[in-house]
Parts: C-alpha cells; sequence; structure tokens
C-alpha cells in the first residue's frame, strides 16, 4: 500500500487546520467584542480539520483493507464539507468583500479540493490492496 497519499492527507488537514486559525481567518470580532456568523464557520472548519488529523493519523497505522475504505469516504465527505460550509451551509457575512469572503472562503474551496482528490487516491489503493 501506498503511504503517500496517507502522509499527503495528513499534511493538508494540518495546513487546513492552521491555515483556517491564523492566515486564512474569519472576520475579527466586532467593535462590541461579539462576532460575525463567519467565525462559526471558521470553527466548524477547524474542528473538521482536528477530526481529519486524528483520522490520518489511524489511517497510517491501519492494514485492514475495509477500514482502509471507510476512513477514505470519510475524508471524502469532509472534503465536500469544508467546500460546502462557506456561504452554502452555513451564513457568512453579508458583504463579499469581507475578509471571510475573500480569503477564507477560496481558502476552505481549495483545501477542501485537495482533500477530495487525496481521498480519492487512497481510496483507489485501499480498494486495489489484497487482503
Amino acid at each position: 500500500m501506498k503511504k503517500t497519499g496517507k502522509y499527503c492527507m495528513l499534511m493538508l488537514s494540518i495546513i487546513l487546520t492552521i491555515g483556517v486559525s491564523t492566515v486564512f481567518s474569519a472576520c475579527d470580532a466586532k467593535e462590541d467584542g461579539t462576532w460575525m456568523h463567519c467565525h462559526d464557520v471558521q470553527t466548524h472548519i477547524m474542528y473538521i480539520g482536528i477530526a481529519l488529523i486524528l483520522l490520518s493519523g489511524v489511517c497510517l497505522f491501519i492494514n485492514n483493507k475495509k477500514a482502509g475504505i471507510v476512513l477514505s469516504l470519510i475524508q471524502a465527505v469532509s472534503g465536500v464539507m469544508i467546500m460546502l460550509l462557506p456561504g452554502t451551509l452555513m451564513s457568512m457575512c453579508m458583504m463579499t468583500t469581507m475578509h471571510c469572503w475573500s480569503v477564507m472562503k477560496p481558502f476552505a474551496t481549495v483545501m477542501g479540493v485537495l482533500i477530495l482528490v487525496c481521498s480519492g487516491y487512497n481510496l483507489y489503493f485501499e480498494i486495489r490492496k489484497k487482503d
């Protein structure tokens, strides 16, 4: 089994989690200290990233074909969720010129596509693996 895809998934998950928490984050807090809607989207994407880090770590140590297929499918669904969360499944700021629309949403879309491709790569090799 090729472990390249598993390490790639781990790195993508780490980049997603750190990126959405720092450079590609949502809008800052309002003057009164409350947060905008996009902050919830950022938090959800960060939690999905943490879950993907844990799943990727588990994938590195399992050799069971069925478990590998299931984990790859879960990672693929997570990639789709990352793409759909900002603006589609959860509301964000009303103005599309805000930081969340111009920075966080494109980052989440690109990372979601990369995670989806990487999980498809892993799924392909898991299906081809002999018991």
